[in-house]
């Protein structure tokens, strides 16, 4: 992974693929930096991996985020999608052994800058490392995933909001139609499909943390 800082995925990627990738692009097949990087670069297929960090051995899940400079500092474009919210499971759950836990507990994380006008693969990478939640952190992180959980177990799964907690949010995943309400435990009415997230400020942290560290260009 750190062979990527300060590189694109045209760079990196086999010359063949890259012509591929170009062919899909200009055909408007769906695909994103995310989904060359796993797919091409670390050769993970995301699809066949459900419940498990991407490296399962290593209990590390592959992220990646795009950025913006702001004068002279970097920042995160959006939040940190994580993994998507079990509305009939979640409420069963303890915090030890949660699935959210398995998945995202720790994080290799690959940041680039998102520049209009220009193709995924030559966006360039700026800042690649591992990310281990620090102790204080975790804490809050474990707090606002209870009160998520406790959200769901009350039959409240449609009015959870981003606004409720601190670090850790619950945002939309998909399009806003039929198909992304889902049935939810201990009510008759349906729920949008949410995903756990990294709020941006929190994202904003860690990528100020990695730098200061060495783990940037």
């Amino acid at each position: 992974a750190k062979r990527l800082i300060g590189k694109t995925l045209m760079d990196v990627l086999d010359p063949e693929i890259v012509s591929s990738i170009r062919k899909i692009r200009n055909n408007r097949v769906r695909g994103s930096f995310g989904d060359i990087l796993e797919r091409h670069y670390f050769e993970i297929h995301p699809d066949n991996r459900s419940g498990l960090p991407d490296f399962d051995k290593a209990g590390v899940e592959l992220k990646s985020t795009p950025l913006l400079r702001r004068c002279s500092r970097l920042v995160a474009k959006e939040r940190m999608v994580l993994s998507m919210i079990d509305y009939m499971g979640l409420p069963k759950e303890s915090w030890e052994r949660s699935s959210f836990l398995l998945k995202n507990k720790r994080l290799l994380t690959v940041f680039y800058m998102h520049e209009d006008g220009k193709a995924v693969i030559e966006y360039r990478i700026m800042v690649v490392g591992l990310w281990d939640f620090p102790p204080d952190d975790l804490e809050i992180i474990k707090s606002d995933w209870q009160k998520i959980q406790t959200m769901v177990r009350e039959g409240r799964a449609h009015e959870i909001s981003e606004g409720d907690t601190i670090y850790l949010g619950a945002c939309t995943k998909g399009r806003n139609a039929k198909s992304n309400w889902r049935q939810q435990p201990f009510s008759i009415r349906k729920a949008k499909g949410l995903a756990f997230a990294l709020k941006p400020s929190y994202v904003n942290s860690m990528i100020d943390r990695m730098i200061g560290r060495g783990d940037a260009e």
